[in-house]
């Protein structure tokens, strides 16, 4: 059947790029997925998640850290030192990888030696924004974590991006 066939390519594509998945049944699962709500407050966990990285990192206490793609100055001052401060301390520093605070406060906790993770829209195959592919990279060689739950090949949609935040939300003490 198609959705065999689909399936069987996805896990293909995935273990040959080097992307790991689990789902809610697995042990491995985050368990601080299993709480995840949408935007209406209604129980929403992903089905899947695909991941590459330490996932162990997920368990951690955590901080999300998120803002505008175009902040002041003030605004990245602000996302790089609480997550330089929080990082320094042992705490996960979770956001989005977009442009602006977000990719300030991954940076911030990388400075720190700490561990950070980057909740993606799209799949692990296509990092968005392309710009910060290095970023996403240095993440990975520093013990952090990269995840999401659109498969490989997944096109991204502006629903996509609302979706990805309920994961940081969720992956967040605070």
């Amino acid at each position: 059947s198609y959705a065999l066939a689909r399936a069987d390519e996805i896990i293909h594509r995935s273990l040959s790029s080097g992307i790991s998945m689990s789902s809610p049944y697995d042990s491995n699962f985050p368990s601080s997925l299993l709480s995840t709500v949408d935007e209406k407050g209604r129980k929403s966990i992903p089905l899947m998640i695909y991941y590459k990285g330490d996932l162990n990192v997920a368990d951690r206490p955590s901080l999300a850290i998120v803002g505008t793609r175009t902040p002041t100055m003030q605004g990245e001052n602000a996302a790089w030192y609480f997550a330089e401060k929080f990082a320094s301390e042992g705490v996960n520093i979770v956001s989005g990888l977009a442009m602006g605070c977000d990719a300030t406060a991954h940076r911030g906790a990388l400075s720190a030696r700490g561990v950070t993770t980057a909740v993606l829209a799209g799949g692990l195959d296509n990092i968005l924004p392309k710009q910060n592919a290095s970023l996403a990279q240095e993440i990975l060689d520093c013990g952090g974590l990269l995840i999401c739950e659109n498969p490989v090949g997944s096109v991204v949609s502006a629903y996509d991006f609302v979706s990805r935040d309920r994961l940081q939300v969720a992956l967040s003490n605070a």
